[in-house]
């Protein structure tokens, strides 16, 4: 299968991406409240400079360009905290109050949970999970009802602070997609989920801000092809038209 990284912001190059462009979203956003983290040393794998971090007025507006570049009828999920997953809803709810209702709006459908087997640190009730926000477009079923709501996946530290593990980004992937379709993920960090969906028999276009990331992605994938065909931005469509 192939894949097709792009470096940069993740808002300024969905802007460019052609309508109705991807059949599945799936990922992972270095969302605001991780800096609240970061800055208090509630977790020391925030250390550093790995990520930044983007506020909740600018992924509202990627959850909207999402929409647009998302093709009738697909899924999106975004993985998030339980603070995050308010400014994902309320961006939904938006779209859908709208009259007329825009063709490129997502519905909300519901969150699920990511247990991550074992639970993490802290001085209260430490966290063993995560939320993931389902949002649809259009209707789609998806290819089995017969997996559970929680996602239970051990979670996996190979370097990068914040890394899902490929079996979750995969199990979401083949219950929302087909062989073949290609999958999009706008924050692509460690490259966990570009490596299920190719893994899956999916092609695969990610967006890492990081350009320091490139080669650590580049060198999981390897054993798939990289291609420069898969992203098509707006300007060439209206020139091939």
């Amino acid at each position: 299968m192939s894949y097709q990284l792009l470096i940069g912001d993740s808002l300024d190059i969905i802007k460019n991406m052609n309508d109705n462009s991807v059949d599945l979203i799936v990922t992972d956003p270095a969302y605001e409240s991780l800096e609240k983290h970061r800055a208090i040393g509630t977790t020391t794998r925030l250390k550093g400079e790995w990520f930044d971090v983007i506020s909740n007025d600018k992924l509202a507006q990627v959850v909207i360009e999402l929409a647009r570049v998302l093709k009738p009828d697909g899924h999106c999920y975004i993985m998030c905290d339980q603070e995050t997953h308010y400014v994902i809803r309320e961006v939904c709810m938006a779209m859908q109050a709208q009259k007329p209702k825009p063709k490129n709006a997502f519905a909300w459908k519901k969150f699920l949970v990511w247990d991550k087997v074992n639970m993490g640190t802290g001085y209260s009730w430490r966290a063993q999970h995560e939320v993931v926000c389902f949002l649809e477009k259009g209707y789609r079923r998806l290819n089995s009802n017969s997996w559970s709501d929680v996602l239970k996946h051990k979670k996996v530290y190979n370097g990068y602070p914040t890394e899902k593990p490929v079996s979750l980004y995969k199990e979401i992937i083949e219950n929302s997609s087909q062989p073949g379709d290609v999958i999009f993920d706008p924050f692509a960090g460690s490259g966990a989920g570009l490596e299920a969906a190719c893994e899956a028999g999916r092609h695969a276009i990610g967006i890492e801000i990081k350009a320091s990331q490139a080669p650590s992605i580049a060198s999981r994938l390897e054993q798939y092809t990289a291609s420069d065909e898969l992203f098509v931005a707006r300007e060439q469509m209206a020139f091939a038209l």
